[in-house]
């Protein structure tokens, strides 16, 4: 399957051309801080559903997501490349779906970082984006009750139940967002059809015209 996969790769790379309004994946290397600020945006947006700010330093959100995925990134090089014992199967599994999910979300922001770390905040990218942040929380039942506390077990818990109750405040900021799409989308059309000429509404739908 591996060479079944590099093979696919390299028949779709071979002769590609970067499309104009893209990125070259070589030129957002030399801004490694928008990158980095993309690939928090991507999964940071799972439990904030804020747009991302221009603020240098970044938000309490922003800065759980960045830890925690420094977090998972020592784990998974402790578990990979230092062969630290102690790692269940479970754990290398959570760690080797982070890693992809992580590659995936870099590779994203090489690519489409001339249209800001707003992007990032699309909804196509929230499947990945929620299945590293329920790797995440696996990880950290597992450590808990590695470490035979009650109490520190409880805690965890605890705190995942209450990230979880803080998920409808989000869902309530994307029905927004969709009722007033589709408002918007309805001017739209009946400005279309009854060629009033409101420009304004038609942007809405057709943003160039």
């Amino acid at each position: 399957l591996g060479i079944i996969g590099a093979a696919s790769v390299a028949v779709y790379l071979y002769g590609y051309r970067t499309p104009f309004y893209h990125s070259s994946p070589l030129d957002s290397l030399l801004h490694p801080v928008a990158v980095l600020r993309f690939v928090v945006t991507y999964f940071r947006f799972s439990g904030d559903p804020t747009m991302p700010e221009g603020n240098l330093w970044p938000t309490f959100a922003e800065s759980i997501t960045l830890i925690a995925i420094v977090w998972v990134l020592t784990g998974a090089v402790r578990c990979f490349v230092l062969r630290r014992p102690g790692f269940s199967r479970l754990e290398s599994f959570c760690y080797a779906n982070q890693l992809f999910i992580f590659s995936s979300a870099t590779i994203t922001a090489l690519g489409r970082l001339r249209f800001g770390a707003g992007q990032a905040t699309s909804s196509r990218y929230q499947g990945l984006a929620l299945l590293f942040w329920a790797c995440t929380a696996i990880l950290i039942l597992l450590r808990a009750a590695r470490a035979e506390n009650s109490k520190a077990l409880i805690a965890c818990e605890a705190l995942l139940v209450v990230l979880l109750l803080a998920q409808p405040l989000r869902f309530a900021a994307v029905e927004a967002f969709a009722r007033n799409r589709q408002v918007n989308s309805a001017k739209a059309y009946s400005a279309l059809v009854r060629n009033t000429n409101d420009r304004e509404a038609i942007q809405q739908i057709f943003p160039n015209e």
